[in-house]
């Protein structure tokens, strides 16, 4: 279960200094993701993983997945177990994930198209396109969501494939561009590793927002730096009362 998955990151979260170190980097990442949140209106996160930042990124993505919960909107998430005691996940299983997740957040959407009406023949296997459409028509009916996807799993298994980069960015740029084509609202934050983002968005007036996450800085560096009032505000002093909807 997606929550499931939640709490193991969040534990071994806990178990790793934190992600939010003092600096100029921070403070620029901090500024970014405020701005993607407190947008009205959809928008697009690319958070990008550089080299020894995999670990970083994750509990950064973690955190905003917790915190975005505790707001009056759906967040739909899919991250990477720290510990794969299986086959482990493709681009597929991601995409189910999400679905479910919809399905349960609200289950009258099958009701309310003939599309869906055979939805369990979707249960089986199915190609990447076929996914990716029913994605793009059950998200097109919530109104309003969050989206959170981190793939290190992926970025694993693949090394250091840019393809597979590719893949997963443009895969959910053409997800993000067909869910806002309908009207409906989704922010989305998804996670880039191993490469430099490149993702050609065909809807020039939606606003989508690149920010890089960098290794952590060595102790000795560390003890030199000094928390700034920008970095101290942080995240969590917002309520994250985000405005979804475009005035």
């Amino acid at each position: 279960m997606p929550e499931d998955v939640l709490q193991i990151c969040q534990s071994f979260a806990k178990r790793r200094p934190s992600w939010r170190q003092p600096g100029r980097d921070t403070a620029i990442l901090m500024q970014r993701l405020s701005d993607w949140a407190f947008m009205a209106g959809s928008s697009m996160f690319v958070v990008r993983s550089g080299p020894r930042a995999e670990a970083r990124t994750k509990d950064l993505v973690v955190e905003v997945t917790g915190l975005l919960r505790s707001t009056a909107y759906p967040v739909f998430w899919y991250l990477s177990e720290p510990i794969v005691t299986h086959a482990g996940s493709t681009l597929n299983v991601i995409l189910k994930s999400l679905i479910f997740q919809a399905l349960r957040h609200d289950p009258t959407i099958v009701s309310r198209d003939h599309r869906l009406g055979n939805i369990r023949a979707f249960q089986g296997e199915h190609k990447l396109a076929e996914w990716i459409s029913l994605v793009c028509l059950i998200l097109s009916k919530i109104k309003q969501c969050f989206v959170v996807v981190e793939t290190e799993y992926l970025y694993r298994i693949a090394g250091r494939d840019g393809a597979q980069v590719r893949q997963i960015l443009e895969t959910f740029g053409q997800i993000f561009d067909s869910v806002t084509a309908t009207g409906s609202t989704m922010k989305l934050l998804v996670v880039s590793y191993g490469g430099r983002a490149s993702l050609s968005m065909s809807s020039g007036n939606i606003p989508w927002i690149v920010a890089s996450v960098n290794p952590p800085l060595p102790a000795s560096r560390r003890s030199k730096q000094h928390l700034t009032p920008q970095f101290r505000t942080g995240l969590g002093r917002h309520t994250l009362q985000l405005r979804l909807i475009t005035p």
